[in-house]
């Protein structure tokens, strides 16, 4: 039916409201039942979608990542194989406390993640994209944290760390980079 007028509709559904109320009732109902009965169907073919999806949408995402950087996944790949999957500077696998344990290890092991791209932050501006200059190399989650506290410290003046500790061997791979940049 069309209507020459906005009031002119409203003025239709208030009067077929007052002849018939259990209709708006009905049209709900009508309408939960369809949406019951096709959120199953909308659920499995979004689930679908998410899975095959998956490892082109990881893939693309860790590209943007390293991109940010100014490399490509290649180098990635190249400087995880150059490292020999290891971090950088504490020649371990990537550990976090965040995340479940292995699948058949004990649990309150930690879990293995990818290596994080550790970049000079004094070099470019963290909101834009790297020069790809200031990229150091590949580091654990925990030393990537720490090494970014150490930075800080190093700003503020010198530090004479113990040798053999990680402070020292955080100091050595600074100063590598620092000399073939």
């Amino acid at each position: 039916m069309a209507f020459k007028s906005k009031e002119e509709r409203n003025a239709y559904e208030r009067n077929r409201r007052a002849t018939n109320p259990d209709a708006a009732r009905k049209a709900r109902e009508a309408s939960k039942r369809s949406d019951i009965k096709h959120r199953a169907k909308r659920v499995a073919h979004h689930r679908f979608i998410r899975e095959s999806d998956r490892d082109t949408s990881r893939h693309q995402f860790f590209k943007a990542e390293i991109g940010r950087y100014g490399k490509t996944v290649e180098w990635y790949r190249d400087k995880l194989i150059e490292q020999l999957g290891l971090c950088a500077l504490c020649q371990h696998l990537n550990h976090s406390r965040r995340g479940k344990a292995l699948v058949g290890v004990e649990e309150g092991l930690q879990h293995l993640n990818r290596l994080g791209v550790d970049h000079d932050h004094n070099c470019c501006d963290e909101r834009a994209k790297s020069c790809g200059k200031c990229v150091r190399g590949l580091l654990c989650e925990t030393c990537n944290l720490r090494l970014n506290d150490l930075e800080a410290v190093l700003k503020e003046g010198t530090l004479v760390p113990k040798e053999g500790t990680w402070t020292s061997l955080a100091l050595q791979y600074l100063t590598q980079y620092a000399t073939e940049r």
